[in-house]
């Protein structure tokens, strides 16, 4: 039977033989399955688990978390950011030191900035929400900008 090792290794070598572009191809850890697209990018550190796919041109930087997601076309994944059951549109970009989890979705061409976390949120096309924000159980239409601070949530 083959260790978790061996299989980490296997799948980093599909990466590579497929042209993922991998900073650091044996700090990357693979712990479930992984479904990508064409010109990926992942730097040092990066952990996936559970089922993740991930389309063209996407890029995921150092020392990241990716559960359970779905990532776009030219999406990108700044360091130190988790993004877990969730869906993230084409050209949005997410982080540094963000969070988006619990049933979340972001339209295409957002920006979720530093310091901000999601929660079981709709986020529409083109919104911006730059840094230190909690927006949970929520729905953004398009074009919205949300400042810092800002903090939405269903309270009991």
């Amino acid at each position: 039977m083959l260790k978790f090792k061996q299989l980490n290794f296997f799948k980093i070598l599909n990466l590579l033989l497929n042209g993922a572009n991998l900073k650091s191809p044996f700090s990357i850890h693979i712990l479930g399955e992984l479904k990508f697209g064409k010109n990926i990018t992942i730097g040092r550190n990066v952990t996936f688990s559970g089922d993740v796919s991930i389309e063209d041109g996407a890029t995921i930087e150092d020392y990241c978390l990716i559960k359970d997601a779905y990532l776009s076309k030219n999406s990108r994944i700044k360091s130190h950011s988790i993004v877990e059951d969730s869906r993230i549109g084409k050209m949005s970009f997410i982080g540094p030191f963000a969070r988006v989890r619990g049933n979340s979705l972001v339209g295409d061409e957002c920006q979720i900035g530093n310091f901000v976390e999601l929660k079981n949120s709709f986020i529409g096309l083109g919104c911006r929400i730059n840094h230190m924000a909690f927006i949970g159980d929520a729905t953004l239409e398009d074009d919205v900008t949300i400042g810092a601070g800002t903090i939405t949530c269903n309270h009991d």
